[in-house]
């Protein structure tokens, strides 16, 4: 008779030489057999930028900057910038814009 650990022990090698030897080529042959080629298109999504900044007036304006001159089309970029009330020595306004899509949250 088998003791619990040997019964599991086999079971767990079992499962590990399946999933390392058998499953992998196993699923080159199920895509060989069944698979589709991808299809891909030229849309691209639409992506939100979420920038968190607490006592960054110093380096926020860079920061956005660098987004603005990302490589992705300027309508399908949305930057959204979280941060504390904008308190700056003399003056309570926030930076000005430095790119149209962007919004303070």
């Amino acid at each position: 008779m088998l003791s619990p650990a040997t019964i599991i022990f086999w079971t767990c090698s079992a499962l590990l030489l399946y999933l390392y030897v058998v499953y992998p080529p196993l699923v080159r042959l199920l895509a060989i057999r069944f698979g589709r080629p991808i299809v891909r298109g030229n849309a691209l999504p639409t992506v939100t930028v979420i920038v968190t900044a607490y006592n960054e007036e110093k380096s926020i304006v860079a920061k956005l900057s660098n987004l603005a001159s990302l490589d992705y089309p300027a309508s399908l970029l949305n930057v959204l910038v979280a941060s504390a009330p904008w308190v700056r020595p003399g003056r309570n306004q926030p930076p000005p814009p430095v790119w149209s899509r962007t919004q303070a949250i």
